[in-house]
């Protein structure tokens, strides 16, 4: 399973270099895309926020119960 995740990460940041290492781009970016990129993190970020609304019970007591664990000692 890690190696699945690792070739996944790996495939990322080889695509992201060889984006990054263009030379020349004959392309026009328009002033509204920047606008439009701010809307869809804005909108992330409030999905992201809402998510945690909607579950913050089950993630405080999931992280409840994961902290109150203590390990059993052998006596």
């Amino acid at each position: 399973m890690l190696s699945r995740r690792l070739r996944i990460f790996d495939v990322f940041v080889l695509v992201l270099v060889v984006l990054c290492l263009s030379k020349e781009a004959h392309a026009y970016v328009d002033p509204g895309t920047g606008s439009y990129l701010l809307q869809i993190l804005v909108a992330g970020f409030l999905g992201l926020l809402y998510a945690l609304r909607l579950y913050w019970t089950r993630l405080k007591n999931f992280l409840i119960s994961r902290i109150s664990r203590s390990p059993k000692k052998d006596e």
